[in-house]
């Protein structure tokens, strides 16, 4: 898939500088993906790495179409819960005022019925009077574009805000 996109968009992987990742929140398994690729790439090739959140991306790309003031960025965090941020965002920058952070679907219906604007994807099922948008990957490169430098991609590792709960499965006694 990578090097037919490359070949559509007339590049060779010599030309590859820079490459931008999102570092979520959002699908686990997408996000450990593009990271393992960013870090393969980077051994194969010496090319600058940048991680951004899938939020700040998202506030980015609010202050690229205009949408400015106080805005709350919501993601279906699963099990009835939602990561929000809050941004203020001018025509210059995009101040975050309060961290991303785990609430529950009330806190978010509260934003809402006090008038407040809240902004992400999917959100119309359990929000209606929410605002439907996006975080894009031209968006994520034009914000990873402004980054003094890169890091080692070894380094990357996914926003998650709580901890996997997961039980591992005990060795088979059928293995003997």
């Amino acid at each position: 898939m990578i090097e037919r996109t490359l070949v559509e968009a007339g590049f060779d992987r010599t030309q590859i500088e820079c490459i931008a990742v999102g570092l979520g929140p959002g699908s686990s398994t997408g996000i450990r993906t593009a990271i393992a690729i960013a870090q393969g790439w980077q051994i194969g090739r010496e090319v600058a790495i940048v991680g951004r959140s899938s939020l700040a991306v998202l506030a980015a790309q609010l202050q690229r179409t205009g949408q400015h003031g106080i805005v709350h960025l919501v993601t279906d965090a699963q099990r009835r819960e939602y990561h929000v941020v809050t941004f203020q965002i001018s025509a210059t920058q995009c101040e975050e005022l309060r961290p991303l952070r785990l609430v529950a679907a009330g806190e978010v219906r509260a934003l809402l019925e006090r008038g407040e604007a809240v902004w992400g994807p999917d959100l119309a099922r359990d929000f209606p009077q929410a605002h439907e948008a996006y975080p894009t990957a031209s968006d994520l490169a034009r914000l990873a574009a402004r980054a003094p430098t890169g890091v080692e991609a070894a380094t990357l590792e996914p926003i998650h805000l709580r901890r996997p709960d997961f039980v591992k499965a005990p060795p088979s006694t059928l293995l003997g």
